[in-house]
């Protein structure tokens, strides 16, 4: 609740396993003893608790010049003591007015950065709670009559790893599937590309077959008008013979 800002609330699915969770890590003696130094209080650092929002993992661009380059609004510090070196006269009004504003403005950016992350953390949580309104697959007892079941935390975990393992398996069935599906698919192309090929190699062979009729069909014209040719100059030769 206190991530999302009072925006989440806790169910009764949810109470018991935080509420032994936090109990465990809260109440020892070592965070008993260090409670008000974490605050800051004592000894007293009351940056401590500003440092607790510095967002330390941000990345910033690099920069040959110098260091201080390029400053984000965490970089208070440094955006104060380049004020400072600008200006020697640090007791004016103007220079302290200006100094605690770039304090505030980073503070603030700061707080509203982290306050902007906590909230994109609740989204996530209420988005998977709404995923997971389901019933719990918990075992009847077998002298169940109808009356109030009390089922303990170790048993509420299992039914929740075998509703994980079977939604699992139902994954793992739909990707199964899927990649039949998709093999199915790729079959079916596979069979028409080799059915288009021996189309085209039939269509090849027919036409093969009437280009070598046509020629032989050529072949047996050309023999025949050759043929007629020679009769013809045959049966001449033979009437010069008997004139």
């Amino acid at each position: 609740m206190r991530i999302s800002r009072g925006l989440t609330s806790i169910t009764k699915r949810d109470f018991y396993n935080l509420f032994h969770r936090a109990w465990k890590d809260s109440i020892t003696p070592a965070n008993i003893l260090t409670l008000f130094n974490k605050c800051g209080i004592h000894p007293f650092n009351p940056n401590r608790v500003l440092n607790r929002f510095d967002d330390k993992t941000t990345e910033r661009p690099s920069s040959s010049d110098s260091s201080t380059s390029v400053l984000s609004a965490g970089d208070w510090r440094k955006i104060e003591r380049l004020l400072h070196e600008a200006d020697d006269n640090i007791y004016d009004k103007k220079d302290a007015a200006l100094s605690q504003a770039l304090h505030s403005m980073s503070v603030e950016t700061t707080l509203l950065r982290h306050e902007n992350n906590q909230l994109k953390k609740a989204l996530i949580n209420e988005k998977k709670r709404r995923q997971s309104r389901r019933p719990l697959l918990l075992e009847q007892l077998a002298d169940y009559h109808g009356g109030v079941i009390w089922y303990s935390p170790r048993k509420v975990q299992e039914a929740r790893d075998l509703q994980a393992q079977k939604d699992e398996e139902k994954k793992q069935k739909e990707e199964a599937k899927q990649a039949s599906r998709l093999l199915k698919e790729q079959q079916k192309k596979e069979k028409q590309i080799q059915a288009e090929e021996r189309q085209r190699t039939r269509q090849i062979v027919r036409e093969k077959k009437l280009e070598i009729e046509a020629q032989k069909r050529a072949q047996r014209k050309a023999k025949k008008e050759a043929l007629e040719v020679y009769l013809f100059f045959k049966g001449h030769a033979r009437g010069f013979g008997a004139r």
